[in-house]
């Protein structure tokens, strides 16, 4: 699954008694920093999950926002045809253990990475 490829992904795994895969999510941001050598992609998560810590019970929150970051990049390509983006998100480990990233949707992204990690999980409220 796409989470295995990432580092710190403990808290996703406890979130969920089955990650989800990451199939028409909204892409909220997509960031080329470090001239070219890292990319943070944020997206929300398909489902709410099964096991939310109490402090979003508490703050009845409804949905879930996830930022990884890849390091390391090689053979980048992105290209959109809108400006809100969805798509089809995958994460898979390849040759020499590289990374490979994949968006299919109203925004295609492919690149690959040397590294990549879970930087932050977000539980927030999404309004109607």
């Amino acid at each position: 699954m796409w989470y295995e490829c990432l580092d710190n992904n403990k808290f996703l795994l406890s979130l969920y008694k089955t990650v989800p895969t990451l199939l028409d999510v909204q892409i909220t941001k997509i960031v080329i920093s470090d001239s070219g050598n890292r990319i943070t992609i944020v997206f929300r998560m398909p489902f709410y999950p099964d096991f939310p810590p109490e402090k979003w019970k508490l703050k009845r929150f409804n949905s879930v926002i996830v930022e990884l970051d890849f390091f390391a990049i090689s053979e980048i390509k992105i290209s959109s045809n809108a400006n809100f983006y969805t798509g089809n998100i995958e994460i898979k480990k390849c040759k020499d253990d590289m990374i490979n990233i994949t968006i299919a949707g109203n925004v295609e992204v492919n690149f690959w990475a040397e590294a990549g990690l879970i930087q932050s999980i977000e539980g927030y409220i999404l309004g109607n």
